[in-house]
């Protein structure tokens, strides 16, 4: 009987948790913050002043990437140097750490940043787990080392604590506009795209007032912001692979023209790199070259055709 129990426990976790959409998620994740980092300078990103400058305390969050250094420009050099290496995909189970108490330190000091920063340092800490056990190089090659049950056991729980994290974002994300009462009668986007800090660019305008003009299309925008959000949280429940990696490449479009008409580019590669996660134990799309990142990406599953299946 005992022996039945763990059969099926190591079936149960026997997934390949250490694939190269786990890698191609934390690039993102890192050059998100990486483009914040290089297109804001320490005035718009951090509080300034004699005292910030010169001794870089932050009360109770002292324990910072960025007080270890003498100024914040300095600092931010560096924090671009280390996320560049995650991004890079060298050494996933070395540069995860680095990788996450950077994102952590930004979340808390930066006096500019939105929920996708916070979303970033969350996703990092959690994806510590799988990475601290992965021996890979760089996290585009395929995982070919023998892992215990303990490691598989591990990454299957972190992975499953990432995925109910992105659920209860997108859950409420979605469920907490239903009493809303602009959401409910399919107003809520004219008021976001003409809002003038976070409405429509400039140069999309054109296009959105011929949406704005036509309540139908108005409205039908509006609730399907609603399903999509749903759609994704409830995507975490379905055993189909295809089905959600279709849901996924929904929910990435959607994140898409987020970033296309509303200028908010690094809360969107933050979110799509979640999404990612979503799918990144369902199949492994490999590069050619097992060793470095090459151009020979195979990218046939964003069209949902046939892909290399799991060992």
């Amino acid at each position: 009987m005992i022996l039945k129990q763990l059969s099926a426990a190591e079936s149960f976790v026997n997934k390949n948790w250490w694939s190269n959409w786990m890698g191609l998620s934390r690039t993102i994740m890192a050059s998100s913050l990486i483009l914040t980092l290089l297109s804001n300078s320490r005035y718009t990103l951090f509080f300034t002043g004699y005292q910030n400058e010169t001794f870089h305390k932050f009360t109770h969050y002292e324990f910072n990437f960025f007080s270890f250094f003498s100024d914040f420009q300095t600092g931010i050099a560096f924090a671009v140097a280390g996320l560049l290496l995650a991004a890079s995909g060298i050494y996933p189970r070395f540069t995860c750490v680095l990788h996450w108490f950077i994102a952590y330190s930004f979340s808390i000091t930066s006096t500019c940043m939105d929920g996708g920063d916070q979303v970033s340092a969350i996703l990092a800490l959690l994806l510590m787990p799988i990475c601290l056990l992965d021996k890979r190089k760089w996290h585009w090659s395929e995982d070919t080392a023998v892992h215990s049950f303990f490691a598989k056991a591990t990454a299957a729980a972190a992975f499953y604590l990432m995925s109910f994290q992105i659920f209860v974002i997108y859950f409420f994300a979605s469920v907490g506009k239903f009493k809303i009462e602009e959401w409910k009668n399919g107003t809520a986007l004219y008021y976001w795209f003409t809002q003038p800090l976070f409405g429509v660019t400039d140069f999309f305008k054109p296009f959105i007032e011929v949406i704005l003009s036509s309540p139908v299309l108005t409205t039908l925008l509006n609730w399907s912001v609603l399903v999509i959000e749903l759609l994704i949280a409830l995507s975490i429940f379905t055993a189909d692979a295809e089905r959600k990696k279709k849901i996924v490449f929904v929910g990435m479009l959607f994140h898409f023209f987020i970033a296309l008409f509303m200028g908010i580019i690094s809360f969107s590669f933050v979110m799509c790199s979640a999404l990612l996660l979503l799918i990144s134990n369902t199949a492994n799309y490999e590069f050619r070259n097992a060793n470095l990142p090459s151009a020979a990406f195979d990218f046939r599953s964003l069209l949902f055709l046939p892909a290399k299946k799991d060992k």
